[in-house]
């Protein structure tokens, strides 16, 4: 079976220059900030496409979490960068990097929050250009995506009459076909289809033989705007699976800010 691995580190991820390889102006909203994934593996990997070239000028990323922190967040974001992303302390890229960063504390289920967000995404639009288009990441227990969806949509986030947006959803994407189905269901009622963008997989189950993850880069030549890349891998010994399955899922994050493009 054909296998595509795609890479992220910037000695590797030297693309051309020219503006399909460049996403336009985009906020990154990144919902569940305050745990590990972000951390370890979103940052790290965003600053490795800013290392490559592969970021926009105008591009900023939000946290959104119910623990206050923030004073602590871009700090905590840079030790995860330094240490999860092999990235030396001196990088001369790495302090202006994190002067995009900030963080805004809220419930996600509080309704005056998301007014209070939708402010802060505003001010983050005058102050680095991104103009109004936004990439919410549901990083969050698989709990909470419902409320956050519904809460985006009728706080007219979800389809702003300025700006593109896209919204990718974390794992698990359900728990099986029914509950799958359901939270589509109620995604579709907020976003069109191709404003969406899933992560699931199933490296390390154990009736799994192989794995695979599709991507949708907007802005593609396919007839509905989206298209497919595929990694795919012969399941692997077990000593060498959960190393294996954090380097696939760090490079699929890794390049979901070049894949879904505002257009």
């Amino acid at each position: 079976m054909a296998t595509m691995e795609v890479k992220i580190s910037p000695r590797d991820v030297q693309a051309s220059q020219t503006p399909e390889h460049v996403p336009g102006p985009t906020s990154v909203v990144i919902f569940g900030a305050s745990g590990d994934l972000t951390k370890r593996k979103l940052l790290p990997a965003l600053f490795h496409l800013e290392q490559a070239g592969l970021l926009p000028a105008e591009f900023a990323v939000t946290g959104v979490a119910r623990r206050p922190m923030a004073g602590e967040f871009a700090k905590d974001m840079r030790e995860g960068i330094l240490e999860f992303g092999e990235v030396k302390e001196d990088d001369a890229q790495l302090e202006s990097f994190l002067k995009r960063v900030t963080y805004y504390a809220m419930s996600f289920d509080d309704t005056e929050g998301y007014t209070g967000l939708d402010a802060l995404l505003k001010k983050v639009d005058q102050e680095w250009g991104t103009q109004g288009n936004r990439l919410f990441y549901l990083a969050t227990a698989p709990e909470h995506f419902s409320e956050i969806i519904q809460q985006l949509g009728a706080h007219g986030m979800a389809k702003p009459e300025k700006g593109t947006v896209h919204l990718i959803i974390e794992k698990p994407f359900g728990h099986d076909l029914a509950s799958a189905r359901a939270l589509n269901d109620e995604v579709n009622r907020v976003f069109d289809e191709g404003q969406i963008f899933r992560i699931d997989h199933y490296l390390g189950k154990k009736r799994s033989r192989t794995s695979s993850s599709s991507v949708s880069p907007m802005g593609s030549s396919s007839p509905s705007g989206t298209g497919t890349i595929s990694i795919t891998s012969r399941s692997p010994p077990r000593k060498k699976l959960a190393s294996r399955a954090a380097g696939h899922s760090m490079r699929r994050r890794a390049r979901c800010a070049m894949w879904c493009k505002t257009t």
